[in-house]
């Protein structure tokens, strides 16, 4: 089973090495695991936000460990869909969070997150919230 990685639950582990995301990861082989390029662009961009070479250095160096899924053209035809059920049913979610979902409809993945209110509402989606028991 493959798993996708939220932007929150990377935050998470990085911050704290003991903290329940942190401890879930470390169960499941690396190659279980994925980051998509969405969720790369926002941890290195809240690195850069933050002032610290060093802090970009240590997210870099952490996300090394995962293999990336973009959002290409064959997650476009996942975002059309499922953005257009969204809007036409009033259930709108970010535009980010929405291609991340879209990565995960198109590759079969379980998305792993704690915005679980949010993701809830895309239609098909599989997610799982590894910040409780």
């Amino acid at each position: 089973m493959t798993y996708i990685l939220d932007t929150n639950v990377l935050s998470v582990t990085l911050r704290d090495a003991n903290s329940l995301p942190a401890l879930r990861l470390q169960q499941h082989p690396r190659s279980d695991l994925v980051v998509p390029s969405i969720v790369r662009a926002e941890l290195e961009f809240g690195a850069l936000k933050g002032g610290s070479k060093s802090k970009l250095e240590t997210v870099k160096e952490f996300l090394a460990q995962f293999p990336t899924l973009p959002f290409d053209d064959v997650c476009v035809t996942s975002y059309s869909v499922a953005r257009n059920e969204l809007e036409r049913t009033g259930q709108r979610i970010g535009a980010l969070d929405l291609m991340i979902a879209s990565i995960a409809l198109t590759h079969k993945m379980i998305l792993v997150t704690h915005n679980t209110a949010e993701f809830a509402r895309v239609p098909g989606l599989q997610i799982e919230d590894w910040q409780i028991d």
